[in-house]
């Protein structure tokens, strides 16, 4: 494998929804002279700055040892991302009309850009029309909200009964919260959206 595709291989499984277009490899300065003899073993990049980013490359030389080579890459590439398609209220629960799906130049990329579909989740602050969306701008909905009425089960002494409750909290499936019932309150595990075991 040559260091351009493994250089490739590496941005594209650190990068979601990227299409790279070209990317131009700084000849590094004072290379080994047996250098076309090395055998790649890994690329780590360090950095993406638009003007100089940079990458670690490990080789295996001729005498069986590990060498480090330090270069500089230029990358023409694009992402796929989402945009507010207009201003967003904090916790507003996220539709289609929302958002965008649409290509930007890898100069945009920042860790934290979302690349699932935001569809559902729940915003944690405001977003302005055309902002990229970012993951920890967002929170995804439980299971069930305080209010919901579920559907209780319980066993006792062999005998199985059903009655209903109404949760006293928010919470995920497999999530034990508080549920009041027949003036009375239970811990119980959450088993779907409208059902929970008393346990």
């Amino acid at each position: 494998m040559t260091l351009k595709e493994a250089l490739s291989n590496e941005l594209n499984a650190k990068i979601p929804n990227l299409t790279i277009h070209n990317i131009e490899i700084s000849t590094p300065q004072n290379l080994p002279l047996d250098y076309q003899n090395f055998s790649l073993k890994s690329v780590q990049i360090l950095n993406l700055r638009p003007l100089g980013a940079k990458a670690r490359a490990n080789f295996i030389d001729s005498k069986n040892k590990t060498r480090t080579i330090l270069f500089g890459f230029e990358l023409d590439a694009s992402i796929s991302v989402f945009i507010a398609t207009r201003d967003i209220k904090r916790a507003q629960t996220i539709n289609k009309m929302d958002f965008t799906q649409e290509n930007v130049s890898i100069e945009k990329y920042q860790p934290d850009l979302l690349f699932d579909e935001p569809l559902g989740l729940i915003s944690k602050a405001s977003i302005k029309k055309g902002e990229l969306l970012k993951e920890r701008v967002f929170t995804r909905a439980k299971d069930v909200k305080k209010g919901d009425v579920l559907v209780l089960e319980m066993s006792d002494g062999g005998v199985f009964l059903e009655f209903s409750g109404v949760a006293c909290e928010d919470g995920d499936i497999n999530q034990s919260i508080e549920i009041k019932a027949n003036n009375a309150r239970y811990k119980a595990r959450i088993l779907s959206k409208n059902r929970a075991i008393i346990e």
